[in-house]
């Protein structure tokens, strides 16, 4: 992954001292990937900062904007964290949602319920397994929680015409 982009291996070695391992040795072992997804998670947004970089050589890009590593790309490439930050961040939030078990949790997208109606929703819902995973906009987000508890929120939510 990465591989062709100028600076890369720089940018791995850069973060193998971060976090105390090879991620050049890493990112060639293929077969490891699904045993330590930290760590993929750690190239991946390393992936976006080398590409940002190489593009941002050809044509000053002034906006970033990411989804999940591509959140923390976004804040490192803005200056809002160190290099260091981004991947340490990146890693330990990695390693939070691999103990997350993925039978049990789930997403759910809503779109035109305003954000204080849902507040108010789940406070007086009972569920203690569900939380904003994604504030979009003022009216578009994502739920994030136990399968069966997004079931119940889920009914209530479509009778608010969302």
């Amino acid at each position: 992954m990465g591989k062709e982009l100028d600076g890369f291996s720089e940018i791995l070695d850069q973060a193998s001292r971060v976090l105390n391992t090879d991620l050049l040795q890493f990112n060639e072992d293929k077969s490891i990937y699904q045993d330590n997804s930290p760590l993929a998670e750690v190239i991946l947004m390393l992936t976006g900062y080398a590409s940002f970089n190489e593009v941002n050589k050809r044509a000053p890009i002034s906006y970033v904007a990411g989804q999940s590593s591509g959140q923390l790309t976004g804040a490192l490439v803005s200056g809002m964290l160190t290099f260091d930050e981004a991947v340490q961040l990146t890693y330990e939030i990695a390693k939070v949602e691999e103990d997350i078990p993925l039978s049990k949790t789930r997403l759910l997208t809503c779109a035109n319920l305003n954000i204080k109606v849902a507040n108010k929703l789940l406070n007086r819902s009972g569920l203690k397994d569900i939380y904003f995973a994604t504030i979009n906009s003022p009216i578009n987000f994502i739920f994030g929680g136990d399968i069966d508890e997004l079931k119940k929120i889920c009914g209530k939510v479509k009778n608010l015409g969302c």
